[in-house]
């Protein structure tokens, strides 16, 4: 893993809180359909967050990663012969189908054109459309991507997501559509920005020298959320 390229191993104890905290939102937002939630990682690294997932009950056969540095897809393989976990970018990989839930840890990498050329920089901001700058975190990508295959978001990213053009390219395009609610635990350290709140953020547990935060996107599409007016949040109590 490149910590250069935001290539980062997620740590046990912080995979397994947020796996936990994902699945408590799924059970609560009015999605979980399934006995056992399908699980998807699109930047699934060595597989401690679809592991974690698995900790929690989660079947192994219903979770699927994909992550573009052949070294961690081989150590996600190894780790559980189970998962379904492929090579490639994930921004761009096919998929044919949508997931319960998208349990994140992408790539913090800056301004896109500055680690991977002004050319990838251009092709992500065509695949993601007018709203999407270029010069966004590629975490915004992830997010925006995310939402195309999944009913819910749980993700941990640097606190620079929730911030500048890296939040209007992805999660504040999602939360003014209309079509998606930001949800988490009760956090006294929220702060309310005019649209929703920006969670608590955190020295990162481990290597990096990064705050990360940790949030939850639900798709709003159930009874639960018949009154529901975008850009707003639920705060949970438990």
């Amino acid at each position: 893993m490149d910590p250069k390229l935001g290539n980062v191993y997620t740590p046990k104890s912080l995979a397994r809180q947020h796996a936990l905290d994902a699945r408590r939102i799924y059970n609560w937002s009015g999605h979980s359909k399934h006995e056992y939630a399908e699980i998807v990682d699109l930047a699934c690294g060595d597989g401690a967050l679809l592991a974690a997932a698995c900790h929690w009950g989660s079947d192994p056969d219903r979770c699927w990663g994909v992550d573009q540095d052949p070294v961690a897809v081989e150590a996600a393989t190894y780790r559980n012969s189970a998962w379904v976990v492929e090579l490639g970018d994930a921004l761009f990989h096919p998929l044919d189908q949508r997931w319960d839930i998208a349990l994140l840890n992408p790539p913090w990498i800056g301004k896109v054109s500055n680690r991977l050329g002004s050319d990838y920089a251009r092709k992500v901001a065509k695949r993601f459309g007018p709203g999407y700058n270029a010069a966004s975190d590629l975490a915004a990508a992830f997010i925006l991507r995310a939402a195309e295959i999944s009913n819910q978001i749980s993700c941990i990213a640097t606190n620079t997501i929730w911030q500048g053009r890296t939040y209007r390219s992805g999660i504040k395009r999602l939360l003014l559509s209309g079509e998606w609610a930001a949800l988490w635990h009760h956090d006294p350290g929220a702060k309310y920005n005019g649209l929703t709140v920006t969670p608590t953020s955190r020295p990162w547990p481990g290597e990096a020298q990064v705050h990360y935060i940790t949030f939850h996107l639900v798709r709003v599409s159930c009874e639960r959320y018949a009154h529901w007016e975008g850009g707003m949040h639920h705060g949970l109590s438990s």
